[in-house]
């Protein structure tokens, strides 16, 4: 959809935001503002947010793709090639609030979230918090298919008695119990 050139230019290179939109940025007024990844896997969703909402880290998709490419030895530009995107990088700046965030990230696979806690300890921030954990509609010990490290077509199993050769335990919670355990009692969530 294009935008009206004399109310903010079009969408294009801004991922569907306008470059006008700050008062829609800044719809948690001044309430810290909370994101949840889940299945967040090599973290590209979360270098997108951060390129949007914490500039001063120079992170988007490409900068962690030659990241992991260069430190983890890992060449794998996502499932969508996310590793193309280039963020919110060029986004106005002056319409980025200033706000307290807090990204809570879930990746069940253990081969994949060892990747997304090397990520975390690279940015090096106090807001991003990883789990091993997948988020479903019961809180159980369930089956998760072996996947390689940081592949992303592997999922839940409803079956039973799967090998252990090609499948792992994983602990499964509902959002709503995880946000019970963390006492997060905000109710406006972006995920």
């Amino acid at each position: 959809m294009d935008i009206d050139p004399d109310n903010g230019g079009s969408n294009s290179g801004y991922g569907g935001f306008r470059r006008d939109a700050g008062p829609d940025l800044d719809m948690f007024n001044n309430k810290k503002m909370l994101f949840f990844d889940v299945g967040a896997n090599k973290a590209y969703t979360i270098a997108t947010w951060l390129s949007l909402w914490m500039l001063n880290l120079s992170i988007n998709p490409q900068v962690l793709a030659d990241y992991l490419r260069t430190k983890l030895k890992l060449n794998d530009c996502g499932a969508y090639g996310d590793c193309k995107e280039e963020g919110f990088i060029k986004f106005n700046s002056s319409l980025r609030m200033k706000k307290t965030i807090e990204i809570y990230a879930f990746e069940p696979q253990p081969t994949t979230y060892e990747i997304l806690s090397q990520m975390k300890q690279w940015i090096n921030v106090s807001f991003l918090y990883t789990y091993q954990l997948a988020l479903s509609n019961e809180t159980k010990i369930s089956t998760l298919q072996k996947c390689p490290p940081g592949g992303e077509i592997c999922g839940l199993e409803t079956k039973t008695n799967l090998s252990t050769e090609n499948h792992v335990a994983t602990k499964v919670i509902t959002l709503d119990k995880f946000l019970e355990e963390q006492n997060i009692t905000e109710k406006k969530l972006i995920y």
